[in-house]
């Protein structure tokens, strides 16, 4: 193992990952710094998780909004659509013990304990974020994202379906998709399908600042739930490489908290305010 890895499995350690639900996003063009190939970088997240845990990861085949992906490529393989969410997650999908859910736009892959309950039945979620999702079950699960060399949070898709009968603009787009799906086994299956509102943006950057400022102050929770302090999120850097642990409940909570609060706002994509 180089130096560099055994760098990155003593910050793993410090993360206290293990029996968690860990979402990982992650950019190959960060980690490759450790002049590692891939194997042993997705063999170092499966020990932090251990037995208990699971790993989960984006396997989003998308390159442009979602709603608009949908209309241009109304067809998913589970088995053989790529992700576009980053080379490690394409790599860790095709992994023969990783189960990946059967989703036109938000599909994920996961591994270990609890694979199959979270990828189980997304296909019956004609919106990403729903009650059927790998996302709503990840909430529930008290999940850790783990970001690798870039800053993600999906979550924030999951915050606005919670709460989007208080919001000023639907969350989804009004036209849903007939898209054809073909499952792990081959089967082709069909499925109506929205995906996001692709008029409106918002500044959900000002969550995670908050989260970064404010951690210390937020409720406690369990250590083994919350990357070992019990609150807020937990940066570092190794090798210039950012890991950045962030508690998926505590920011959902929080992310309502701004929007309540005014500090949270929606803009129409041609830059004004969404009413």
């Amino acid at each position: 193992m180089s130096d560099g890895l055994q760098r990155l499995r003593s910050a793993l350690e410090r993360l206290n990952l293990r029996d968690n639900i860990v979402f990982v996003h992650s950019s190959w063009a960060a980690l490759s710094h450790l002049g590692e190939s891939w194997k042993p970088v997705i063999e170092l997240l499966c020990r932090a998780v251990g037995g208990g845990g699971t790993l989960v990861m984006p396997a989003y085949p998308m390159r442009a909004l979602s709603q608009t992906h949908l209309e241009l490529h109304p067809f998913f393989d589970c088995r053989r659509t790529p992700s576009q969410a980053g080379l490690l997650s394409e790599i860790f999908r095709r992994l023969s013990q990783v189960r990946r859910s059967l989703h036109p736009t938000h599909s994920v892959a996961a591994w270990g304990a609890r694979a199959a309950e979270l990828t189980t039945g997304h296909e019956h979620s004609p919106t990403p974020f729903d009650e059927s999702s790998p996302f709503q079950k990840m909430y529930e699960g008290e999940a850790m994202v783990l970001n690798l060399g870039v800053r993600r949070m999906t979550f924030r898709h999951l915050a606005d379906h919670l709460i989007q009968d208080e919001l000023p603009h639907s969350v989804y787009a009004d036209q849903a998709i007939r898209v054809r799906l073909i499952d792990a086994m081959g089967v082709e299956k069909w499925m109506e399908a929205r995906g996001h509102n692709p008029l409106v943006t918002c500044n959900h950057e000002v969550v995670l600042d908050l989260m970064r400022r404010e951690g210390a102050k937020m409720p406690p929770r369990p250590a083994h739930r919350m990357g070992g302090n019990g609150a807020g999120t937990l940066c570092q850097e190794v090798d210039g490489i950012l890991l950045e642990s962030i508690p998926v409940r505590p920011y959902v909570e929080l992310y309502h908290r701004c929007y309540r609060e005014g500090k949270l706002q929606f803009f129409l994509r041609n830059g004004a305010q969404a009413r």
